[in-house]
């Protein structure tokens, strides 16, 4: 419902019946008040074609509090160590710009007259448009009923920058752009590239980050907060970046189209804005992407979740997909775990089916990934221990230690199901570990399962794996691939299989040919290395 301006009851400019005119003066109040408070209320007040969806209510929650948190701090500098920092990764569409760059600016000077914000985008074609939208907003006469505190100055009235006639400044710039003589209390961050060469480009990363550290931040009060939002194009983009750094880290609110997880209002699968989006487009726009062979777009753009174009240890093009029907039948299987030592500190526990062939070729299955306790990871383990046949588990050594072998163990024995475990020691040097899955995989002796887990989960971690301890947050079906190749003498090869040839219906020359094989499994033989003498192929035909 949209914010409605009125005429004052005693105008008699309305042709209402004063039961109607009353009512609709205390919705009008109503709404004017929610929308003083609440930035989500403002922008439903003055957008008629906005469609509010839970992660809508979400950002804009987030945004309320960088408000009150700037409120807090200008009014306790001495104490303070700073204002907020927040990052918002979003896929396109969702109306950022609308709520982190319109919006919020119009809220906080009509809160805040006396404020001051820095805008910074890609260019300066669309800086000076934000600038003109939010502008238009604040001259709405329905917002000087809101707000009626809040005058733009005219003297000072340009497209990139307007002043208050309380004394606050809005400057909207492009990346490099002056913001020198500026002041902000907050800076806000959005689209600082503007198209994927921008945002691969190791150079241009560089400049955004340095622009936003030591150009606009250095404008910004001790106090002031710094918004960042954008949608992400690369593992180095200004997100990537930023959330590397701990002095003063960012909270970071991350929106994929599609839920990895299940969340509070939404399952995991589901879209970021069903009111738009609906979660038949989600599909098709995902498997449009993967078809054309841009699946970097999807997990990117899409799912905020992008990739390095070459891994630093391992290479796109090295991962070799199989359906899970085309692996082949003569097979050794295994468990390989990585299990979080921590329950709670969003850690997942890893139990990954893998198998190899008479040719040392390995083969890895989808995995059980998720942060569980320790019994349901020690029940997920064994299901797909008992269901692949397992010959046996690696684990890492120490982990089955104290409680938590206790629950390995009563899982083991209420099943009545004995595994081999082979425990593996590491050092802190990860990158060291991988050199044997690097050498398996650059050879073409790997194959991945094709399959949806595979191309969002497990190929992004091997692309961002830099082998250093602490520098990948998520690197955990890495660890476990990685285990059974540090233990490789305890991986044990299946039996080649051998077919039978095609058997002479002679009784005797049957039993010749036979002579050479010893029956492995039904309908499988494997060649003993028979003796080729001709004097016992001759005492056989014989019956001697």
């Amino acid at each position: 419902m949209t914010l409605p301006v009125l005429p004052p009851p005693s105008s008699g400019r309305t042709a209402l019946p004063p039961e109607d005119l009353a009512r609709a003066y205390r919705e009008a109040a109503a709404l004017q008040l929610k929308a003083r408070q609440s930035l989500i209320h403002q922008i439903e007040a003055f957008e008629p074609d906005w469609l509010t969806g839970n992660v809508h209510t979400e950002i804009c929650a987030a945004l309320d509090t960088v408000i009150s948190r700037v409120e807090y701090g200008a009014k306790n500098a001495s104490t303070t160590d700073g204002g907020p920092r927040m990052i918002f990764e979003t896929p396109p569409g969702i109306g950022k710009t609308l709520m982190c760059g319109v919006h919020l600016i119009a809220h906080g000077l009509g809160r805040h007259p006396e404020w001051q914000f820095i805008y910074v985008t890609h260019g300066f074609d669309k800086a000076a448009d934000v600038g003109v939208d939010t502008r238009r907003r604040i001259l709405d006469p329905r917002f000087q009923e809101l707000f009626p505190d809040l005058i733009i100055d005219k003297s000072a009235n340009a497209k990139d920058f307007f002043t208050t006639t309380e004394g606050g400044k809005v400057t909207f710039t492009g990346v490099g752009g002056d913001a020198l003589g500026k002041r902000a209390h907050i800076l806000i961050v959005d689209d600082p590239f503007k198209n994927e060469q921008e945002a691969r480009s190791e150079h241009h990363q560089k400049e955004v980050l340095k622009f936003v550290l030591s150009v606009a931040e250095s404008r910004l009060h001790p106090f002031g907060a710094i918004v960042v939002i954008h949608q992400r194009w690369h593992v180095e983009d200004l997100i990537g970046r930023l959330e590397k750094l701990k002095a003063r880290p960012y909270a970071i609110h991350s929106y994929p189209m599609m839920a990895t997880e299940d969340c509070a209002w939404r399952k995991k699968g589901d879209s970021v804005h069903i009111e738009r989006f609906s979660n038949e487009w989600c599909r098709l726009t995902k498997a449009t992407k993967i078809e054309a062979g841009e699946e970097w777009i999807w997990s990117a753009m899409y799912q905020q979740k992008p990739t390095l174009d070459s891994g630093m240890l391992f290479k796109r093009e090295w991962f070799k997909l199989l359906p899970r029907d085309k692996f082949p039948p003569n097979l050794s299987w295994y468990v390989t775990t990585d299990f979080a030592t921590t329950e709670g500190r969003g850690d997942m526990s890893v139990s990954r089916p893998f198998a190899v062939d008479e040719y040392d070729n390995i083969y890895y299955d989808d995995p059980f990934c998720q942060q569980v306790s320790p019994d349901e990871r020690d029940k997920a383990t064994f299901d797909i221990y008992e269901r692949v046949g397992g010959k046996a588990i690696f684990v890492e050594k120490g982990v089955l230690l104290n409680a938590a072998r206790g629950n390995f163990r009563r899982e083991q024995e209420k099943r009545r199901v004995y595994p081999r475990i082979v425990e593996i020691a590491r050092t802190t040097n990860k990158g060291s570990h991988a050199s044997a899955l690097v050498g398996h995989m650059s050879q073409g002796k790997v194959f991945h399962v094709d399959s949806t887990f595979t191309r969002e989960v497990v190929i992004p971690q091997y692309m961002n794996f830099t082998g250093e301890r602490g520098v990948n947050e998520e690197d955990d079906i890495v660890d476990a691939d990685m285990l059974p190749l540090l233990a490789w003498k305890d991986v044990r090869r299946p039996a080649p299989l051998v077919a039978l040839p095609n058997i002479d219906p002679t009784p005797a020359l049957n039993l010749l040919i036979l002579a050479g094989f010893k029956k492995v499994k039904k309908a499988s033989y494997q060649w003993t290395a028979a003796d080729d003498d001709e004097d016992d192929d001759d005492e056989l035909l014989s019956g001697e």
